[in-house]
């Protein structure tokens, strides 16, 4: 069985990396779509945004994938 993979972009904005659930797979809740959470550095977007996808579905952490792409200011 496959987990379901959340796509989240990345942007810093001054001392803050704010990330955004952007995408999800085809087999995926769509409930984070959208949501956002801030880290302290690009590294802790990870595990954040892992915490906050968790909480909205009510899942263990280790059962969907999170995918983290830098987003470059426009």
């Amino acid at each position: 069985m496959t987990r379901p993979v959340y796509s989240v972009s990345a942007q810093h904005d001054g001392q803050w990396w704010i990330a955004r659930v952007s995408h999800c797979s085809h087999d995926a809740d769509e409930s984070p779509l959208g949501q956002l959470t801030e880290a302290q550095s690009f590294d802790a977007v990870e595990p954040m945004m892992r915490d906050l996808i968790a909480t909205i579905l009510d899942v263990p952490e280790g059962s969907f994938i999170v995918s983290v792409y830098r987003k470059e200011h426009p």
